[in-house]
């Protein structure tokens, strides 16, 4: 891609300054600078639902329980303790 650009003497000034102090070719420093750019492309913006599942998960209200040999009573003592956990951690 070409492009021509209409700057400001002032503007062209900086540019060559900092492609000079870089230790780069015009070209190249603007290249890099491209380069350096966040990502355009559209993101996914995530729903409110999905970003609650997420937080969820991440303090384990939800998600894998675990060794699948416990019996219930100690899925349940388990439960409770992590429940305690996440209670002292709000008081």
């Amino acid at each position: 891609m070409t492009l021509i650009l209409n700057l400001s003497p002032e503007q062209e000034r900086r540019l060559h300054l900092n492609a000079q102090k870089s230790g780069k070719s015009l070209e190249t420093y603007l290249i890099e600078v491209v380069d350096a750019l966040p990502d355009a492309s559209p993101q996914k913006e995530e729903t409110w639902g999905e970003s609650v599942i997420a937080e969820w998960r991440r303090q384990g209200i939800i998600g894998d329980f675990g060794d699948p040999n416990l019996s219930s009573e100690e899925l349940a003592q388990q439960f409770k303790e992590r429940a305690a956990q996440r209670w002292e951690g709000i008081g």
